[in-house]
């Protein structure tokens, strides 16, 4: 038995149109490469932000000014390379090992950062990072008084005074004035007829370190109230 002619139709209709469809998605295909690679080759410009870390500070010196913790860098290249650079990895570094107290400046440039080939810096910022540098050194303040804090009954310190050793920077340390109340204790859950003794608490300013408190506990007698805070 023949088959109808208008089935040998159908048949060759469907097979154009695939080829056809073959031919449209490979076009397409091709012309989507076409415009990501040239996309991708245009030059382009980003800014990274690169930590900056200080290395190998001699032992016994301390940086006393605020350093940058990164640096921007303007870079310019490929739009395709400059998206793969995860900047949240670059790091760049400053040498400190011949650092002397004082004031010294270091200057960065391109060479001081590891990027791809063929990626140009066309501007760092900041270029230039002051780093001022002291000596570590120590000191006695002797006669520093205890003060009360929120007192619901009346105490007696014994001693009233104490004696701290603190350390931080050389200049910084002999300028030091120890504001009232820098030492204390907090007596607002302290209550009774029985003498305590309690370790005082010591604040002083940031960059600085208590080394020992002397002694390490007072003693609050019921009693006369002495050196209440507010007085």
């Amino acid at each position: 038995m023949r088959k109808p002619l208008g089935s040998k139709s159908k048949k060759r209709d469907r097979s154009r149109f695939g080829e056809a469809g073959t031919w449209l998605l490979a076009f397409l295909m091709a012309l989507g490469l076409w415009v990501f690679v040239n996309a991708g080759e245009r030059s382009s410009t980003r800014t990274l932000k690169v930590r900056l870390d200080l290395l190998d500070l001699p032992g016994r010196m301390v940086v006393t000014n605020r350093v940058p913790d990164h640096v921007d860098l303007q870079v310019a290249g490929s739009g395709f390379i400059l998206a793969t650079i995860d900047d949240s990895r670059l790091v760049t570094m400053v040498d400190l090992a011949n650092v002397r107290p004082g004031r010294a400046t270091y200057t960065l440039g391109p060479s001081d950062f590891s990027l791809p080939r063929n990626v140009e810096i066309t501007q760092v910022s900041p270029s230039r990072v002051a780093v001022e540098v002291d000596r570590l050194s120590q000191r006695r303040f002797v006669g520093v008084p205890v003060v009360l804090r929120n007192a619901r009954q009346a105490w007696q310190i014994v001693p009233p005074e104490v004696t701290l050793r603190l350390r931080g920077p050389k200049g910084d340390l002999g300028k030091l004035e120890l504001p009232a109340g820098a030492v204390w204790v907090d007596a607002t859950e302290l209550l009774g007829e029985r003498t305590l003794e309690v370790p005082p608490e010591v604040v002083v300013p940031p960059g600085f370190e208590v080394l020992e408190v002397l002694p390490k506990k007072i003693r609050l007698v019921p009693g006369e109230t002495a050196h209440e805070e507010g007085e």
